[in-house]
């Protein structure tokens, strides 16, 4: 079981990626409770996070992590091919 502090600490994570689809570069970012922000106006992956800071500063880290995204990226990867 997890003590307070790592509690803590993985709700002040955001985790985040990006990849290529159909309608061009789309950046994604979720916590453990689930997708914080989805959008594909960015010109770089370092506009992106910059944005996520300014918008929570209480966030104490902002993590590169094709893992924890794979679900949720195959998913729109899929929508955006037409697949079901």
């Amino acid at each position: 079981m997890k003590n307070r502090k790592q509690k803590s600490e993985i709700r002040n994570q955001i985790y985040y990626t990006s990849f290529s689809t159909s309608i061009g570069r789309v950046y994604l970012a979720a916590t453990e409770k689930g997708i914080y922000k989805v959008a594909w106006e960015y010109k770089s992956v370092e506009d992106f996070v910059r944005e996520i800071r300014s918008q929570k500063p209480e966030v104490k880290s902002i993590v590169k992590s094709d893992s924890h995204l794979a679900g949720i990226k195959n998913d729109i990867k899929r929508y955006f091919s037409g697949k079901p």
